[in-house]
């Protein structure tokens, strides 16, 4: 009996299957290991892929802003900013990729509150 695992794009695993006869074209198992399929597959061996972080705390969020971005929120007299600051804190959790988000920091961008390239690393999720 064979066993083997079927790499789709990227060298994921997407399948693992036996045979009763050698196939070529697929990666020879030990054993029919279902547990591979989703793994990518390099310098023959099966690794785990770390997905981002897209969700994170209120203080997670939180600590991405500089001392100063946060004062300069918080002292800013702008309606719309008070309103970002507002939904921020009134969320149980933070989804970066939330396009409300994603708006409210790009209004603060507009505003001069945050820069651009400060609004990506904001919303970049960690590994």
């Amino acid at each position: 009996m064979y066993f083997y695992a079927q790499l789709g794009e990227n060298k994921i695993c997407n399948g693992v299957f036996f045979s009763e006869i050698p196939q070529k074209g697929f990666v020879e198992l030990e054993t029919l290991d279902h547990d591979l399929i989703g793994m990518k597959y390099e310098n023959q061996k099966f690794t785990e892929i770390v997905a981002p972080q897209t969700i994170l705390t209120l203080h997670d969020f939180r600590s991405r802003f500089t001392f100063d971005e946060k004062v300069a929120i918080k002292a800013s007299p702008d309606p719309g900013a008070q309103v970002v600051q507002e939904d921020l804190t009134a969320a149980n959790v933070i989804d970066l990729d939330n396009r409300e988000l994603q708006e409210g920091l790009a209004y603060l961008v507009n505003k001069g509150l945050i820069s651009k390239s400060r609004k990506t690393e904001i919303l970049t999720p960690a590994l």
